[in-house]
C-alpha cells in the first residue's frame, strides 16, 4: 500500500512507516512562531484548507441539518463542498 506522503519499509518483523517530508507530526509544532501557533490554536478562524473555522465545522458536523451544511455552501472551498455536498446527498438516501 502507498500513500502520497508516506511509505512502508517492510522488514522481517514489522513494516516501519516512513513519513515524507510534507507530513509532519507533533515536533512540527516546536517550529512554529508564536503566532502560527496563535493562530492554528483560534477555532473560530477561517482555515484555508475548508473556508470555515473549525467552530463552525464542528457545529454541522453535530447538528448533521442539511440545510444548515447547503447554507455554508458558499463559505466553503471547492473540495470541502464537494465533501459537504456528497455527506448531504448520502443523508437524503437514507
Amino acid at each position: 500500500m502507498s500513500w502520497p506522503h508516506s511509505s512502508y519499509v517492510p522488514t522481517k518483523e514489522k513494516r516501519i512507516g516512513v513519513l515524507g517530508a510534507r507530513v509532519q507530526g507533533v515536533d512540527a509544532l516546536a517550529n512554529l512562531s508564536r503566532t502560527d501557533l496563535e493562530e492554528k490554536a483560534d477555532s473560530d478562524q477561517r482555515r484555508q484548507a475548508t473556508g470555515i473555522s473549525e467552530r463552525e465545522l464542528a457545529e454541522l458536523l453535530q447538528s448533521g441539518d442539511p440545510a444548515r451544511i447547503k447554507a455554508a455552501f458558499p463559505r466553503m472551498t471547492a473540495d470541502m463542498r464537494r465533501v459537504a455536498e456528497a455527506v448531504v446527498a448520502e443523508g437524503n438516501e437514507r
